[in-house]
This record gives C-alpha cells, sequence and structure tokens, in this order.
C-alpha cells in the first residue's frame, strides 16, 4: 500500500514539475522575442509572430487523462529572399509548445520552396500551402494540403504537402499541374488533450489502401479563370484522400481494439465558383469522388457501431452566398451576412459530419485603426439537429500586437451524431501575439 501511494505522489510530482519546465520554457522564449529590437536587420526579408494562448473548456471531459484547461506558445517566422528578379525563396516554419498534450507540442515546416516566375509560366519545388475553394463553412474541394487538426478544428490550418508545381499563365486563364511524391498523415491529439474527444487515435498504427503508402505518387490538376463577374475552377486529383476512414483495429498485443486512421486511394473531379452582383457573392463547391473499392469495420458513432461497409462513389455540394451592407446605420461598420447549404449523398455508416446541413453566419468589420473584426455563426444538421456554433474575433493592440478571441461549441447532439465525441469540448479561446 505505501509503495502504490509514493509512486502516485511521484507521478504526481513528476507531471506538475513537467508542466512548470513547460511553462517557464513559453515565458523564457516569449520575453525573448519580445526583446529583439525592431531595427535589426537582415539578408533578405524576416518576419513573424509569437503568441501566447489559453483555452478553458466549460464542461468535464470524457477522459480523465485531460484537463480543464491549456496554456500554450505558438512561433511562426517567414524568410523570404529574391534574387535576379524572378527566382524566389520561402521558408515558414512553425512551432507550438503546449503545456498538457505532448502532441500538440510539434513543429512543421508549412512552407519551404524555391519558386522561378517567368512571363507565361511559375515552378515552384518544396514544401507549399495551395488553397483551392470559395465557400466559408466547408473547404469542400480543399484537398492538396492535410489538415493539422491540432491547430485547427475547423479545418483551416494547414501541413506543407512536398510537391512540384507547374503554372501555365495565358489569356484563357491558369493551368496548374501538381506533382506530390509524398503523404502527409493527419495529426491528431494526444490522449492528454482536448478536442480529441472519445476516440484517441493511434497514429502510430496508421495503415494505407495502397501498398506504397506515405510514398504513394499523388497528382492534380486545375484550370481556373475569370469570366466577367465570375470566377471559376476545374480541378483533377488522383491520389491518397486527405481524410482517413478512422477504424477499429486489434492492438498489437492483441489484447484490445484501438481507433486508427486508414488512408484509401481515390479520383475526385470538382469545381468552385464565385460570381459578384453588386453587394452580392455567390458561391458554389462540388465534386464527384470514385473511390478505390475496400471493405472493412469501421467507427462513426458512439457508441461504437462496428459493421462492415463498402463505401461507394459520392457527389457533395456546398453552395451559398454572402450579402454585403456598407455603412450599417450610416456609420463605417460593414456587415456581412452568410448563409449556405451542404449536400453529400453518402447514407452509410461512414456518411461525414457535413451532409444535409445548413450554415448560417454574420462577418463584422468594424473599420477602425485597430482593424476589428468579428466572425460567428451556426451549422445546424438537418438530421440529429445538432448545432455547432462559433465565435471568432481579432483587434489590433498597438502597433505590432493583435489580441484573438473565439469560442466554440456542441449543442444538443445526440449520442448517435459523429459530433457527440466533441460535445464536452466546449471551449474559450484567448490569444496574444506580437509581430516583428
Amino acid at each position: 500500500m505505501t509503495g502504490t501511494l509514493t509512486k502516485k505522489l511521484s507521478s504526481a510530482v513528476a507531471n506538475m514539475t513537467n508542466n512548470l519546465t513547460k511553462i517557464y520554457l513559453l515565458i523564457a522564449i516569449i520575453l525573448f522575442i519580445l526583446s529583439i529590437p525592431a531595427s535589426v536587420s537582415y539578408s533578405g526579408e524576416l518576419s513573424g509572430s509569437v503568441g501566447i494562448q489559453s483555452r478553458y473548456f466549460f464542461h468535464e471531459p470524457f477522459s480523465t487523462d485531460q484537463n480543464d484547461y491549456d496554456v500554450s506558445l505558438d512561433l511562426k517566422f517567414l524568410y523570404y529572399h529574391e534574387w535576379k528578379s524572378d527566382n524566389y525563396f520561402f521558408f515558414e516554419p512553425f512551432l507550438r509548445l503546449d503545456q498538457n498534450d505532448s502532441k500538440r507540442t510539434h513543429a512543421d515546416v508549412r512552407e519551404l520552396y524555391w519558386q522561378k516566375v517567368a512571363y507565361s509560366w511559375e515552378l515552384i519545388v518544396g514544401f507549399k500551402k495551395v488553397y483551392w475553394g470559395v465557400t466559408e463553412s466547408q473547404h469542400l474541394v480543399d484537398i492538396i494540403n492535410q489538415t493539422d487538426m491540432m491547430e485547427s478544428p475547423d479545418f483551416e490550418e494547414k501541413l506543407g504537402q512536398p510537391m512540384v508545381m507547374f503554372s501555365v499563365i495565358k489569356d484563357w486563364g491558369v493551368l496548374d499541374l501538381i506533382a506530390m511524391p509524398f503523404f502527409r498523415e493527419k495529426t491528431f491529439p494526444g490522449k492528454d488533450g482536448r478536442l480529441g474527444g472519445l476516440l484517441n487515435i493511434n497514429t502510430d498504427n496508421t495503415q494505407y489502401q495502397s501498398s506504397a503508402k506515405w510514398h504513394h505518387f499523388d497528382w492534380a490538376a486545375r484550370w481556373s479563370h475569370t469570366i466577367g463577374d465570375v470566377d471559376i475552377g476545374l480541378s483533377l486529383f488522383s491520389g491518397t484522400s486527405r481524410e482517413p476512414v478512422i477504424i477499429q483495429n486489434l492492438s498489437d498485443n492483441g489484447k484490445f481494439f484501438e481507433f486508427v486512421p486508414k488512408y484509401i486511394q481515390m479520383n475526385r473531379t470538382s469545381i468552385d465558383l464565385q460570381a459578384i452582383k453588386g453587394d452580392w457573392l455567390f458561391k458554389l463547391e462540388a465534386l464527384a469522388q470514385k473511390n478505390k473499392s475496400y471493405t472493412f469495420p469501421l467507427y462513426y458513432s458512439f457508441p461504437p457501431a462496428i459493421g462492415t461497409v463498402q463505401e461507394k462513389n459520392h457527389t457533395a455540394i456546398v453552395a451559398g452566398f454572402e450579402k454585403t451592407v456598407v455603412g450599417v446605420f450610416e456609420s463605417v461598420v460593414d456587415v456581412g451576412l452568410l448563409m449556405e447549404f451542404h449536400y453529400d449523398s453518402r447514407q452509410t455508416l461512414g456518411a461525414p459530419i457535413f451532409q444535409r446541413d445548413f450554415f448560417a453566419g454574420m462577418r463584422i468589420a468594424l473599420n477602425d485603426v485597430q482593424s476589428s473584426e468579428i466572425l460567428g455563426g451556426a451549422i445546424i444538421d438537418s438530421k440529429y439537429k445538432t448545432k455547432a456554433l462559433f465565435v471568432e474575433a481579432s483587434k489590433r493592440v498597438g502597433s505590432n500586437y493583435t489580441l484573438e478571441i473565439e469560442y466554440r461549441a456542441i449543442v444538443d447532439a445526440p449520442t448517435n451524431d459523429p459530433l457527440y465525441i466533441f460535445s464536452q469540448d466546449d471551449y474559450f479561446l484567448l490569444e496574444l501575439k506580437k509581430f516583428f
């Protein structure tokens, strides 16, 4: 009994010491960055930001390994260099140190590439972020880069993708050809991290449908053009799906089932349209996807519903509009009203979160010297009646700082809704950033 108590006390002290060490390290790095004088000069151009972030969670976690709050530090740099007028070098590393979640303490190369620019063509080699799409609530056609789920539960933050990208620029539009020799896995919070829900996904045992695994060769092509008031993009993608299927797999020791990601092979054709008509902005993203046939047990509901499912080819659409009201009540404030509808043809156990959902939101720009902005909205599920609520706001403080706040909540989620696993993770986020 005494030995067990001693081990528990030692473990508690070790965890406390580890957390304090992380906090002291965060403070030390912040003080170092803040001490850098603005007059320091570099070869090339160097910019970046350092931020201290705190998240507070309103409900008790599903897992006793998780905490009600956390503190973290993020660092981002961008080094840019130009030579011979048409050759460019970009380097953007990212680092986060988290108080509780060892997986959220991570580093990534968001971008590291060389770019050659000519009159009618461009060539990029390296790690790059490429964004496709026009809609607000779901980036349906955005397929090139993998999502960093430890940074953004709203799928906004992306990992750098290794690629060779050749672009042809003509009067008839821009043609992008992208070759991707390596695949990057989706990141997930660890068992100690919030927004991990109930799954505790083991990425050490990730599975692939392709025998080439993470070094499967993927490719994509995209044509984009502006015709009058309409921006149009047509895209093709062939390779490893960026969105894994979460399956139950027998653990290495054969004693229990664990949740692991499995990446399938697919071909996708997509289109995105954006039309400007006065104060109205109409948006559309649509795709048709053909998956390589597969059958295996998968998990998509709580309690776990295990069954063999043959994934079918599917189509999906996001369509909506944004109406901007300039100078509300004769002020300098602009308000944007957003509405979008989601549709996905899949009806099986593996159906996605966005299936037949409705999004309504509002964007407010105060147009003040602090560049204050607010974006809020709700996604309502027509089947389960679940509401996903969010508010994001930011403003500049002084000349080099910004203050950002964020609120997210899952409301009225039944136990058979995939979003139920995140229903205890409603949180409020506060972050202060210094730019240099």
